[in-house]
């Protein structure tokens, strides 16, 4: 077995060969490859061999794809379709061996897959599966295609990934491929920020990142084709640009927004009317410069919402600037001043022990009301244009009037002054003339306040009672019993209660003639 013809020799010497009498009688009768069942690319192998006396000790076989196996029974997986002589030599005990072989056809499937490719990001990619007999295909991963059933489904991948498919036959037979789809970088791109312009005004527009670039709407633009325009919008605008890299030739989008600041709007506050002496708040808008006239009569004449307190009808004028655009305005306001109604407030008297109470008397126009800080006010009424007020301390009383057209108020204020004459001395005089020259002609005391109860004793100097009254009106006129008595120096005794004092009162008295 195996052997071939060689070459024709060289006889050198003669030899004698032992002869053995026992005729060779071989014991491998034949061997065989059983019918193999073939599942898609597997082949299951089995031998037979038929053998006289000695047992087959070794097996070989040969697949035909430089592979092998050294069992009786193999099986073997084929890679590739096509026809495979399978050799299988039997060995007995002794060493001698018998060998056969047989063609196998393989039918597998061959996945020829798209080759691996890339693509820019938000861009796809179609794979495609060729050269092999399938009913049905399954791609892994499936949620960046569109169809993971299809032999030619899109890809969508956000990120470098690598895609299997599996496909399956009728029969059951299946087979793998593989494709990857790596995504390239786009440009990373940067930008000036959104701007505001003035009406007819421009902006500079700039990009980077990218080797060239594309700008849309292009109609404004000086060039659209470069990375820094310069936008001239009529109205608000958003500018598109494509940037793209030479390298990879991926592009990314972005975006600045143009918009056009408003026109200023000028305000001014409008026409007030205010009651003569009162403050009011004037207001401007639409700028940030301020410029008030009559600045005398303003608090602040720089501001946008001065204060002002004129003293008659005013006309005030604004200038307001905004700077952004250089826009201004000049405009006006009023101030109507209604004067206040007129008022004037006397008191009759101050209160003490002798007048406990003081007549007020408001004088103007329009209607009156009495207040006080004092409680209680003591006021016969306090909506009286002529009220009487008993106060028992000092007492400010203030009195408003306002003017039923105008609704303006005017207030003016008298202070009631309580002053305590209680203990006041009575007046006695120490000396009186009754010579009919009509002065100091009767002696009598004085008294703040009414006399309510009054005993008057005058004793000469000898001790005689001359006069005696209990009469608050009496005098004595220097008599005794109607003559006229001696001029010299008298004694009187006096006991008096008045309005605000009582007093028991003793001293002398000098009657001149």
């Amino acid at each position: 077995w195996g052997a071939v013809s060689g070459n024709s020799g060289q006889i050198v010497f003669n030899l004698s060969l032992t002869v053995d009498s026992v005729l060779f009688k071989p014991n491998i009768d034949s061997v065989k490859i059983k019918d193999s069942f073939i599942f898609c690319n597997t082949a299951d192998f089995k031998a037979l061999a038929f053998t006289s006396r000695d047992p087959i000790s070794k097996w070989q076989w040969t697949f035909g794809d430089n592979t092998g196996a050294v069992t009786q029974n193999s099986s073997h997986t084929y890679n590739s379709t096509g026809g495979y002589t399978v050799k299988l030599v039997a060995t007995d005990i002794n060493g001698c061996a018998d060998s056969t072989s047989k063609l196998f056809t393989i039918n597998t499937i061959a996945l020829v897959v798209s080759p691996d490719t890339g693509i820019c990001k938000g861009s796809t990619a179609a794979l495609r599966v060729s050269g092999g007999v399938s009913n049905s295909y399954q791609w892994h991963p499936g949620t960046s295609l569109n169809d993971s059933t299809l032999f030619n489904p899109l890809a969508s991948p956000a990120a470098t990934t690598l895609y299997t498919v599996t496909g399956l036959t009728a029969d059951g037979c299946t087979a793998k491929g593989v494709v990857t789809v790596a995504l390239k970088p786009s440009p990373v791109l940067q930008k000036s920020p959104d701007t505001v312009i003035c009406k007819n005004g421009t902006a500079p527009l700039r990009a980077q990142g990218a080797d060239s670039y594309t700008w849309l709407p292009a109609g404004s633009l000086n060039d659209a084709g470069i990375p820094n325009p310069v936008a001239a919008p009529a109205a608000a605008t958003v500018y598109y640009f494509v940037g793209t890299s030479n390298t990879t030739q991926c592009s990314s989008t972005d975006s600045i927004k143009v918009s056009i600041k408003p026109p200023a709007i000028f305000a001014v506050s409008p026409e007030k009317t205010i009651c003569a002496k009162t403050s009011v708040q004037l207001s401007a808008s639409g700028g940030n410069i301020y410029q008030w006239s009559p600045g005398r009569l303003l608090n602040d004449s720089l501001t946008s919402n001065p204060f002002t307190t004129p003293f008659f009808t005013t006309l005030y004028t604004v200038k307001i600037k905004e700077t952004v655009c250089n826009d201004s305005a000049l405009l006006s306001t009023s101030v109507v001043v209604n004067p206040l109604p007129l008022l004037s407030v006397k008191k009759s008297n101050d209160v003490d022990c002798v007048f406990p109470q003081a007549q007020l008397t408001a004088t103007g126009s329009g209607n009156f009301v009495w207040s006080s800080f004092t409680k209680p006010m003591r006021l016969s009424d306090s909506l009286s244009a002529t009220p009487i007020a008993s106060p028992t301390v000092s007492t400010t009383y203030y009195v408003k009037t306002t003017d039923a057209l105008t609704l303006c108020s005017n207030t003016d204020s008298i202070q009631v002054l309580v002053v305590s004459l209680k203990g006041k001395p009575f007046y006695v005089p120490n000396a009186f003339s009754p010579n009919n020259d009509g002065i100091n002609k009767c002696f009598r005391i004085i008294a703040y306040g009414a006399i309510r109860d009054i005993e008057i004793s005058i004793f000469n100097r000898w001790g005689n009672r001359v006069f005696y009254t209990r009469n608050p009106t009496d005098c004595w006129d220097g008599t005794y019993k109607g003559i006229p008595q001696n001029a010299g120096n008298y004694v009187y005794y006096i006991k008096a209660k008045s309005d605000c004092s009582q007093k028991t009162l003793k001293g002398n008295l000098v009657l001149i003639r």
